[in-house]
């Protein structure tokens, strides 16, 4: 004979499930909340990596620039590398270097900038928005005279016309676009001026939009864009300054960046540029994206993990709730599978309903962070609705809630027609574990594979999914330690024999129904990801502000000519020399090119070291072992050194690349093949923030290269600050950078990424609050029981107010200690094995964190502490 439940209609089942649902009150808004807040953030992320992702792939030409870039460091192309680049298509040149604004009526207030020059075809794709252009000359002028606008502009037609306009010269001085943020640093207006070099500028408008500024995260300073002609003017593109000269290159539709690639290197095989591809450009903005948007979905994942708890609780309570219900079905013929079927699609309504409202949430975030942070973004348009990332959250958000929500379930058939003359305390006992192991083994597996499967990095989406399980664990190890703990004080000691509250506070702790591993699970994994991110970011704040300002120098001096450094010291002896120290150091940059003659491209270099033969090195050269580092292999060179080329190089660099003393490493400078023996390796304190290089060459090595020299400054603020205005002065392309101004910088970008990430930490904690909540009202129906049986056996509202604080109390210390040592132990690993640099533990983080998780638990308890000491014992003895 078939199942009683198998003849009962769907539309019997729903209408069961939905007439039972008008009554759902207790529980509800814990599984919305809960379930939502999971699927919005991971909806959030990868709706955010997808727009990010197609609008990389749509505006890749916008955002290199071209179909190609070249660069090159120190040099301008020649005519005949010119001819050739403009035998291929369209070639725009930009000039790019840091330099200083001087407020051209107060030149004590200046600010260092990212300085670009751009000539007549400028952009190539795309167009640059400006704001607030006022004063634009009518008629441009360039060095053969006047001439209207359409007469140099290109196959760009009036696109450039306003840019050019703001760029030209009018009554001989020349205009510039500049960043908002030049106009606050420097209190100036559009229509002003500012000193650059040698030349005077007109601020003609507010750079809105730059199409080939790929997201700069670390930029030195606002952007200042000028016309090639106006740079000639401030004289600072000297012989060997640190400046960077752009070509990009736009081809016909139909030829190959391959074949232009080959074409150009035939051609020119030993220019030296480096040459960047539409692909390039995108790959490594695209990885920076992924990685990020990754770090938000596994947050996204935790906070649905935390969630699922909430889920279990709030599905339990609530049908602990209905047992008399539940009962009242079997006792008229409904079968467990029919119960099971009508409570399951209950749970099914709800989670849909939590599942849309989480996925509207996240499908909205993209527009808003577009809005919120441009800069960070590599445009703001494209962002719409992502079906594929909103997919995969739901299919999150369903797997999550039917393994969290099967154990409560399958609770039901332990629930029998006798429990409608049973006393309200009893709870249906939990299914076999092989049971349970068989129904949820599956829906794990499915989980599992799904987070790593649609992982932009499976290894670290692997990493998580064993690192979440073992958090489940530890944080439910830390639960029974507290448990257990509370026990023993109990049990084994005398303390609480005379301490009535003490003893029943304890108590509560371990009994059966106790809090103890919902309040663990719930707020522990989100306190110790707080402590650990404070805890890195208050180390991090103290290397920086206390450390290296007692060894770094006070400011920077970079692009000091060779025929200058006489002067630049002569000066300095005129600031009184002994208020500071003076260390000048020429240097030259160049690209790695080969190693053993092995092209860098082909060998084997560890990724962690991958940036040093990545673009162009800092080069130096030095007859003395140099300060602040450490021969610890081969040596150095004697002081008159003559004969083969030497290099010294970072000992951790050539670690990770495999090379070792007698090994070589060539390197191209300003086209010119250099290849030198490695005579020892250095130890470096890179932390001190004092001059270093990771490559050293013997003085002849590099004696006809264009080097300028670096200088670097200690003395005291006052002292620094009179002696760069004298440089400034003297030296009109000399760059100072002040180290106070850099490490503010720096601490301002700490700040806003701890901020992000607690941010986004919180979200975690407050699933957590709401989980807690959720498993506090739930057992509120038995605290109330409970209370009432202690008022008729004598206890006051004191005494009980007493054993709730402290047993709340209690719970939120014990997690707020496991939490901060869990955390601290975290941070003092990412410190030292990740970041090298040493850990401090910070007490007031800890107290911090420790204070805020009693005052949650003890917040999510004042609403069953005012129920408990509010009931009155004769409600509950008359049902009794």
């Amino acid at each position: 004979m078939r199942p009683e439940s198998a003849r009962v209609p769907w539309r019997v089942l729903w209408w069961f499930a939905l007439r039972e649902l008008r009554g759902a009150r207790h529980g509800v808004a814990t599984l919305l909340v809960c379930l939502g807040l999971g699927v919005a953030a991971i909806a959030a992320s990868g709706s955010l990596n997808a727009m990010l992702s197609n609008v990389l792939t749509r505006d890749a030409q916008i955002l290199l620039g071209g179909d190609l870039k070249l660069e090159l460091t120190h040099r301008p192309a020649t005519a005949e590398e010119r001819a050739t680049l403009a035998e291929l298509g369209a070639v725009t040149h930009q000039v790019t270097m840091r330099s200083q604004a001087l407020r051209a009526d107060d030149e004590t207030r200046r600010a260092l900038v990212e300085l670009k020059a751009v000539d007549g075809k400028y952009p190539l794709y795309g167009r640059v928005q400006l704001a607030d252009a006022r004063r634009l000359p009518a008629r441009l002028q360039d060095a053969d005279g006047p001439q209207t606008s359409a007469g140099v502009l290109d196959e760009q037609g009036a696109g450039n016309a306003t840019l050019l306009r703001a760029l030209a010269p009018a009554d001989g001085v020349f205009g510039a676009v500049v960043a908002d943020e030049l106009l606050v640093r420097l209190g100036l207006a559009v229509g002003e001026q500012i000193r650059i070099g040698d030349a005077n500028f007109e601020i003609r408008a507010v750079l809105a939009a730059e199409p080939d500024n790929v997201a700069s995260f670390a930029s030195f300073g606002p952007r200042v864009m000028v016309s090639g002609a106006g740079l000639e003017r401030t004289g600072l593109v000297a012989r060997g300054a640190l400046v960077r000269h752009l070509y990009l290159l736009k081809l016909p539709p139909d030829f190959a960046p391959a074949r232009a690639i080959d074409a150009i290197n035939r051609a020119h095989p030993k220019a030296g540029w480096r040459i960047s591809r539409v692909e390039d450009a995108v790959q490594g903005l695209a990885e920076v994206y992924a990685n990020i948007t990754l770090f938000f979905s596994l947050t996204g994942l935790t906070t649905l993990l935390i969630g699922g708890i909430g889920v279990a609780n709030a599905v339990q309570v609530y049908l602990e709730r209905r047992q008399t219900t539940i009962a009242a079905l079997k006792c008229l013929g409904a079968s467990t599978q029919t119960v099971f079927r009508i409570y399951a699609l209950q749970v099914a309504l709800l989670a849909g309903l939590a599942i849309a409202l989480g996925l509207a949430l996240g499908a909205l975030v993209p527009g808003l962070v577009a809005a919120r942070f441009p800069s960070m973004l590599p445009t703001v348009d494209g962002f719409g609705i992502a079906p594929g990332a909103l997919a995969e959250a739901a299919l999150f958000g369903a797997l999550v809630t039917a393994s969290f929500t099967l154990l409560p379930l399958l609770r039901l058939r332990a629930i029998s027609p006798g429990m409608l003359v049973r006393g309200h305390a009893v709870v249906a006992e939990a299914p076999r574990p092989a049971r349970v192991l068989l129904a949820l083994g599956p829906l794990l597996a499915a989980l599992v594979a799904l987070t790593i499967g649609t992982a932009h990095a499976p290894r670290v989406a692997a990493a998580f999914v064993v690192a979440a399980g073992l958090g489940f664990l530890v944080l439910r190890l830390a639960a029974w330690l507290i448990a257990r703990s509370a026990r023993l004080v109990v049990n084994g000691t005398g303390l609480t024999h005379r301490r009535p509250v003490l003893h029943l506070a304890l108590s509560n702790l371990y009994r059966p129904g106790a809090l103890t591993v919902s309040v663990v699970l719930s707020l522990g994994l989100g306190l110790t990801v707080l402590v650990a991110v404070a805890q890195i970011e208050t180390n991090l704040k103290r290397q920086i502000n206390d450390r290296v300002p007692d060894e770094a120098p006070q400011t920077f001096f970079l692009d000091i000519q060779k025929d200058q450094v006489t002067d630049f010291e002569s000066l300095y002896q005129s600031f009184n020399p002994a208020q500071g120290a003076l260390a000048l150091a020429p240097m030259i940059r160049g690209r790695i090119s080969a190693l053993n003659g092995v092209p860098v491209a082909e060998a084997e270099i560890d990724p962690d070291v991958e940036w040093a033969f990545r673009g162009d090195r800092g080069l130096s050269y030095s007859a003395v072992p140099v300060e602040n580092s450490e021969v610890v292999a081969g040596v150095w060179w004697p002081e008159d050194y003559s004969g083969p080329n030497l290099v010294s190089m970072d000992a951790n660099i050539a670690r990770g690349a495999g090379l070792g003393v007698g090994d070589t490493i060539t390197i191209n400078v300003l086209g010119r093949e250099i290849t030198a023996e490695i005579a020892s390796l250095r130890e470096i304190r890179w932390q001190s923030a004092r001059m270093n290089f990771t490559f050293v060459y013997t003085p002849d090595t590099l004696a006809a290269a264009p080097v300028t020299f670096i200088a670097t400054l200690h003395a005291e603020p006052e002292a620094a600050r009179a002696f760069e205005d004298a440089v400034i002065a003297r030296f009109s392309n000399v760059t100072a950078i002040s180290v106070a101004e850099a490490i503010e910088r720096v601490n301002a970008l700490l700040t806003q990424a701890a901020r992000v990430i607690r941010m986004i930490a919180s979200v975690a904690l407050l699933a957590g609050c709401v989980v807690l909540a959720s498993a506090v009202a739930g057992g509120q129906h038995r605290r109330l029981y409970e209370a009432t049986i202690l008022k008729v056996l004598g206890g006051t509202r004191r005494r009980l107010l007493g054993v709730f604080m402290l047993e709340f109390g209690l719970l939120g210390l014990g997690t707020s200690a496991f939490a901060c040592a869990a955390g601290t132990l975290g941070a003092a690993w990412m410190m030292k094995r990740v970041m090298q640099a040493e850990f401090v533990f910070a007490p007031g983080v800890a107290l911090g964190v420790i204070l805020l998780g009693v005052v949650t638990v003890l917040g999510a308890g004042a609403g069953t502490l005012y129920a408990a000491l509010s009931t009155r014992a004769s409600q509950w003895l008359r049902n009794d």
